[in-house]
């Protein structure tokens, strides 16, 4: 290895001896310098004086600490040898040396190191020694290599979903002062969920489960690569979050069906929401496979399952086998015009709309939903958005639009507020008169009652925040809402791996009046708590407790005490004032169905399953957003 250096030093020393006598003979001569100005003779410079002592066979007069970059780079250094050596470092992962590291001969060299790019999260540090022939190894220098910079870590995903929050997060300020201390080496799901649930101010940003555990809005998942609405594959089931106890001793449980798809395989064999699921596979429903049950039948996760189900109210319950079908998941669950008779026997016009989702693709659906209420001539509306999550703020505007008159039309909806560094500027949604160039229904509404709960969030905040912002009366009637006073601007990106929808917080919306107080939640003006306390009838008082527990199909209202306040409501009337001997019969609603299931303790959480998300938040496409800036929804 030592003569991997001799290819040139060997040719330069091998004429020393030839020259040995004629340098001894030239030195024994007396040499006479004359003194002369002429100026063209100069001077010959003194070479620079070497450093005296060399105690272990070297001499480097370059620097003894060596900064880099986190780039891979090269550095090179000189240093004379009195005999042979070997250089080395303690490195090897990531410093090697490009010229070689050895030599059997002493004398002056050139080497060079190359350091490799830094992967870490940290600087790191290299030391280069010298071990000449028969003395000690030296420290020649030190590398000090630079922590990269974070995007430097990250994968096009990831760095994707950073400049996004760098440039639009609404809480951008604290993301870019914690930004070094990020992961960048996770996914890209995983990376925005972890580095926003540290952050602090950014609370509005989703919230604590029942566990303590921070989540956050902000979403990024994959798609299909289609915002089209497309057909889904399962059994069509919406289970509700809460179970029913099917004995005295609560250790059997019946899972409630919350809603079922029009056209789906569970629709096909009857089953409607409020009816009750006892039995999995030929088995009861317990402890021990109550979990399995409620994702599998919820996430469709097999292909084939058989149940035992209570329909409409039976105490007895129906075998039923079911396999996945395609279907769509329309949110527009359910619509109708009811006659509301009086004691005087005079007749009220009610519409009423129970909807899910603001899920854009199925934006037509809820407007041909409302032309027909339209078309019927309604002196009053209900609307039920106690599942409703949110999602696309332009359906929002196109539902606000359709429930009130075109006197309304320019004025604001809602106005859209980004961090004032974010280039987007903010958006402003005026109500209109039509959507995809058609005229919108106008119901012409001069109050509106709306159903809520604690899963009625966002787009659907905005509809009563929007409303009560253009002095539209809007009573909300059963639990608090969750309180999700912003939103999302949504964009696509597409890599080798797939297509992907990324939507992080970045506005905040308020109202014309410029409201915006609802991070809490909007309280309901007839609370189901208060009025299950309060209830002079007990039936009343009962099933104002079992509020969130589905007990009927949509728009019934024997036993569904939201839909029947907000009826008392229209009269001028509550339930919490019906007389303590009065039965249902007496109060003009003909009960549908009686459960005499008692409620269990226990309630289930629904959980994110892969391949399946809840998703709650205001969305804005980046199409949406241009219309709304150039005013094209007037």
């Amino acid at each position: 290895m030592k003569k991997e250096f001799l290819t040139f030093t060997s040719k330069v020393l091998s004429g020393v001896s030839r020259l040995m006598l004629l340098v001894a003979l030239v030195a024994a001569t007396p040499m006479f310098y004359a003194c002369s100005e002429d100026p063209n003779i100069v001077p010959t410079p003194k070479p620079d004086p070497k450093p005296q002592g060399n105690p272990n066979g070297v001499v480097y007069n370059g620097e003894s600490e060596v900064s880099c970059d986190s780039a891979q780079s090269s550095i090179s250094f000189k240093f004379e040898a009195d005999a042979g050596f070997e250089l080395e470092t303690n490195r090897t992962g990531w410093v090697e040396f490009v010229t070689p590291s050895q030599s059997s001969e002493g004398g002056s060299y050139n080497a060079t190191v190359q350091v490799k790019k830094n992967s870490t999260k940290e600087s790191r540090k290299a030391n280069i020694y010298i071990t000449v022939d028969g003395h000690e190894r030296t420290l020649l220098f030190t590398i000090t290599q630079d922590a990269p910079a974070p995007e430097d870590l990250a994968s096009e995903l990831v760095k994707y979903v950073d400049k996004r929050l760098v440039e639009e997060y609404y809480w951008l300020d604290e993301y870019k002062e914690k930004r070094s201390t990020f992961d960048f080496t996770l996914e890209p799901d995983v990376f925005l969920d972890e580095s926003l649930a540290s952050m602090e101010t950014n609370i509005a940003d989703g919230g604590y489960d029942s566990k303590g555990n921070r989540y956050v809005y902000s979403y990024f998942y994959q798609i299909s690569g289609s915002r089209a609405a497309s057909q889904v594959t399962g059994y069509g089931i919406v289970l509700s979050g809460y179970m029913w106890a099917m004995n005295s001793a609560g250790t059997e449980y019946g899972l409630i069906v919350s809603h079922v798809y029009p056209n789906s395989p569970a629709a096909a064999q009857g089953i409607q929401r409020g009816d009750i699921i006892s039995t999995y596979n030929g088995s009861k429903i317990g402890s021990t496979n109550v979990n399995n049950a409620w994702y599998d039948i919820y996430y469709s996760l097999t292909s084939t399952v058989k149940l035992g189900v209570h329909l409409d109210g039976s105490q007895s319950a129906t075998t039923i086998s079911l396999s996945t079908g395609n279907y769509y998941e329309n949110p527009v669950a359910h619509y109708d015009v009811y006659d509301l008779t009086d004691e005087n026997d005079n007749v009220t016009k009610v519409g009423y709309l129970s909807f899910l989702s603001f899920d854009s693709d199925y934006t037509n659906d809820l407007v041909e939903a409302l032309r027909y209420i339209d078309n019927q001539g309604i002196d009053e509306m209900i609307l039920d958005l106690r599942d409703n999550g949110g999602g696309s703020v332009n359906m929002s505007t196109v539902l606000a639009s359709s429930l009130i008159s075109g006197s309304y039309n320019g004025q604001i909806y809602q106005t859209l507020v980004r961090h004032e560094d974010n280039p987007r500027g903010n958006t402003d949604c005026p109500i209109s008169g039509v959507y995809n160039g058609s005229a919108l229904p106008r119901l012409d509404i001069n109050r509106l009652f709306v159903i809520t709960s604690g899963n009625t969030a966002s787009a659907s905040e905005m509809v009563i925040s929007g409303l009560r912002g253009l002095d539209i009366p809007v009573m909300t009637i059963g639990l608090a809402s969750e309180g999700k006073n912003c939103g999302m601007d949504v964009t696509q990106v597409t890599d080798k791996t797939g297509t992907y929808e990324y939507a992080p917080i970045t506005f905040l919306n308020f109202n014309a009046k410029g409201f915006n107080d609802f991070a809490d939640g909007i309280p309901a003006d007839r609370d189901m708590n208060y009025i299950a306390k309060n209830a002079k009838n007990e039936d009343v008082s009962a099933l104002a407790g079992s509020f969130m527990w589905p007990m009927e199909p949509w728009g019934g209202y024997s036993q569904d005490m939201g839909m029947l306040e907000a009826l008392f409501q229209i009269q001028g009337r509550s339930i919490v004032d019906v007389p303590a001997d009065t039965r249902s019969s007496s109060m003009k609603f003909q009960p549908s169905r009686k459960h005499n299931f008692s409620r269990a303790n226990g309630q289930m959480e629904p959980m994110q399953v892969e391949g399946k998300r809840i998703v709650k938040g205001a969305t804005l496409t980046e199409e949406e957003r241009v219309a709304f800036d150039s005013q094209s929804y007037k």
